[in-house]
């Protein structure tokens, strides 16, 4: 019974998220919801998906409530990809951009890396309940050299009432400072070299401050391929890490890559020139490889 009020809350809900100053009432609904601990298995996610989410878990709450969780960079990646094309999701969290990749990705394949012992079960839950066999699966971090690493945790719950299990990392902070498990670590390079990978044309990367040791871990990747990459880039997660946020597009820009900011303008994005002297806090990012501006 508590679920089908729920759902039926929902319909209102993602109705008033698309308008702008109704919603914070979608927000007290989701706020109060984040108390039930329910699981809830949706057929509509990106029109026709199954995803399996959990109402006090952040990504899942955000999804349930809105429709989505990360929509102008997913509605981006329908744009970037081609049928053919392979897709790299570092730090695939619960399968958003794996799903929807691999809808798109009729004749290509998508390689999902997500260390989190939690988190990996409901990603792999997901992608076999879509049928999805061009989706490979991989229980393991990227760096900058193979090894183990400790992953921290948040201890207590978001604002939002949430508890954000896809803010885990290898750097602790006072908001991520429980000791949750050990992940396997390899560099994308030895990855791509074991699977033979003959092209890859996208990556998204979302590692909590984790991109510089993954990116530097894949320099014959990205010298062969160039391809595009979807990345999150925050001051506080970079700083955790131990380097300021330009040192990440510096890295990337020795290898020829521009960077445009990926801005939300409903209901799709925007894509604006990033000016690196004026960062904000927090910021999604494309970085364009220089074989795509030549073509331009």
């Amino acid at each position: 019974m508590k679920t089908d009020v729920i759902r039926q809350l929902r319909r209102a809900s993602r109705f008033l998220y698309q308008h702008r100053g109704l919603s914070r009432l979608s927000d007290s609904a989701r706020r109060v919801a984040a108390n039930f601990p329910l699981q809830i298995d949706l057929d509509d996610f990106d029109g026709d998906l199954h995803f399996r989410l959990h109402l006090d878990e952040h990504m899942g709450s955000q999804i349930f409530w809105r429709g989505s969780y990360s929509e102008p960079q997913t509605r981006l990646l329908t744009h970037l990809l081609k049928p053919h094309h392979t897709f790299i999701d570092i730090g695939a969290n619960h399968g958003e951009f794996t799903l929807v990749a691999a809808k798109h990705l009729s004749q290509g394949r998508v390689f999902a890396f997500e260390p989190g012992d939690v988190i990996f079960p409901r990603l792999a839950h997901n992608v076999e309940a879509n049928g999805f066999d061009n989706v490979t699966l991989v229980n393991l971090g990227l760096s900058d050299s193979p090894g183990s690493a400790t992953f921290y945790e948040a201890e207590t719950r978001a604002n939002d009432g949430t508890y954000n299990r896809g803010v885990a990392s290898l750097y602790p902070d006072e908001k991520r400072s429980r000791p949750s498990h050990t992940i396997e670590l390899t560099t994308l390079d030895a990855f791509v070299e074991e699977h033979d990978l003959e092209r890859l044309d996208l990556i998204k990367i979302d590692v909590e401050g984790a991109e510089l040791a993954a990116l530097q871990g894949a320099h014959q990747t990205l010298t062969r391929f160039r391809p595009h990459i979807i990345f999150e880039l925050s001051q506080v997660t970079c700083q955790n890490a131990g380097y300021p946020m330009t040192r990440l597009l510096d890295e990337l820009s020795a290898y020829g890559y521009v960077f445009l900011r990926i801005d939300d303008d409903r209901p799709g994005f925007a894509l604006r020139a990033l000016d690196a002297t004026r960062l904000g806090l927090f910021q999604n990012v494309l970085a364009v490889p220089p074989r795509f501006l030549a073509d331009t």
